[in-house]
């Protein structure tokens, strides 16, 4: 096959890239979900309170975000395959330590240094994905790479938990770093970005320059000038939109089954279990949707569908039945939207600054993740919170159907 040029249809390099990147983002979410599955078998191995574990986890929040965009703006300068090369047995190395921790502070640094390292394979991942595949394959092609975040943080990290972590809360971050080396080994097989090694992201021409003009000319920054400022605030609004319905719906549904509704946790857990296999299925058929229908249609209209949804399920989901009968729906069109918020961001992006300039997206959406979890507290304990989906799905429709007018088309190129 010929590197330099893209082929309408998925060849065999496509389809072995495909399975690779996906082996890598199945086994990434699958080690940063072990922890958040674990934690209440440590919070009583350590004796820890709410508050520690509150502290320890928005110190990996945070480190998580400074790890996005120090590897991203690596993977610009030093290329996509080398950066994820490394990031793969350095994030199993601090996994390690994770499972060696002996009391709460150790747990917080290891901890802060995984997240750190494992954040990092977010932007490189889709950014190699989307520079290699071809445009007519390539929403589909990143959605099934994306799809391995169900089968990994969901169904993967859940086994090893109730399977393996039953004996010892240690267990499966010791045993969790094995499977890095095949995969490894399939990364290292791969060829480099042919976008990037054809120059857009090597920084050539720069060695004569000084340290303050190098600064100056930092790839992260070149995503900020005139030409590409529309495409940039659109990419950063549906970023922000689609981690609003996953930090403001996604986490607190099985909390208002159970406590507003009053159902048992039997019926939250089944919910959360199908409301993820549904969306395995959600992402492939919205990446096919995206290359067969555009990218600005797609998520323009999943957006707005999620809005609709979710207020059908705060107004029909009073019973057991009802609630698992909304579960289907409403998990294929929010869970499936996000692998196309991923295919645009990078085709939109200019090639020299496409990995640094994703994680700077999502860097700026980390004041939502943060602030969301608070304000839905506070109005759902003075209200509910029915009206703050409501609300929640209100801002879906209102902005789904504003993207439709206002966001770019891409045309499924990458320059």
């Amino acid at each position: 096959m010929d590197r330099d040029s893209f082929p309408a249809e998925l060849a065999l390099y496509h389809r072995k890239l495909i399975i690779v990147l996906m082996s890598v983002w199945l086994l990434n979410s699958t080690f940063q979900m072990l922890h958040s599955i674990l934690m209440p078998s440590i919070m009583e191995a350590f004796g820890l309170n709410y508050a520690v574990i509150g502290l320890i986890l928005l110190a990996a929040q945070l480190s998580a975000a400074g790890g996005a965009f120090f590897f991203g703006a690596l993977a610009d300068y030093l290329g996509r395959k080398r950066v994820l090369s490394a990031l793969l047995p350095t994030g199993s190395f601090f996994l390690f330590l994770v499972g060696l921790s002996r009391d709460w502070f150790q747990l917080a640094l290891a901890l802060a240094a995984f997240s750190f390292v494992s954040s990092g394979v977010f932007p490189v991942v889709f950014t190699f994905a989307s520079e290699e595949l071809p445009p007519g394959k390539r929403g589909f092609g990143i959605s099934v790479i994306a799809s391995g975040y169900a089968l990994g943080g969901g169904v993967l990290a859940s086994l090893m938990a109730a399977k393996i972590g039953l004996a010892s809360w240690r267990t499966p971050f010791f045993i969790g770093a094995l499977p890095t080396l095949p995969v490894l080994i399939g990364v290292l097989r791969l060829s480099e970005s042919r976008i990037w090694l054809g120059g857009g992201g090597r920084g050539e021409g720069e060695g004569g320059r000084s340290w303050m003009e190098k600064m100056m000319n930092f790839k992260a920054f070149k995503i900020w000038r005139i030409g590409y400022l529309r495409a940039v605030v659109s990419a950063l609004f549906v970023r922000a939109l689609a981690s609003m319905l996953w930090v403001g719906v996604a986490r607190w549904v099985t909390v208002f089954l159970v406590v507003e509704r009053g159902m048992s946790m039997a019926t939250g857990t089944m919910w959360f279990t199908l409301f993820g296999v549904a969306g395995f299925f959600g992402n492939w058929f919205n990446g096919w949707c995206a290359d067969r229908y555009g990218r600005r249609r797609t998520i323009s209209l999943f957006f707005s569908m999620v809005g609709l949804l979710l207020i059908m399920f705060t107004v029909l989901a009073h019973g057991e039945l009802q609630a698992l009968l909304m579960t289907a729906p409403l998990g294929f069109s929010l869970l499936g939207l996000y692998p196309t918020t991923f295919t645009f961001t990078t085709e939109v992006l200019p090639s020299e600054a496409r990995a640094s300039g994703m994680a700077t997206i999502n860097l700026f959406t980390i004041p939502l993740s943060i602030a969301m979890p608070g304000i839905i507290g506070a109005v759902s304990t003075a209200y509910s919170i029915s009206l703050c989906f409501n609300a929640i799905a209100l801002t879906a429709i209102i902005g789904g159907i504003a993207l439709l007018f206002t966001m770019p088309e891409t045309k499924a190129k990458i320059l």
